[in-house]
């Protein structure tokens, strides 16, 4: 679901010539107690 989302946003962006953020640095997402960072890897040419 994460993929699609993304992958989709990121087609859109590029296709209408958007701005595509610069992507984090693991180490400097904060998170809260209990919870976990999870990498989401995406094609945009898939999403065409």
């Amino acid at each position: 679901m994460a993929q699609d989302a993304l992958g989709s946003l990121l087609s859109v962006l590029e296709d209408e010539g958007g701005d595509i953020p610069v992507p984090s640095k693991a180490e400097d997402i904060e998170l809260p107690d209990e919870a976990s960072l999870v990498l989401v890897e995406v094609d945009t040419n898939d999403f065409r």
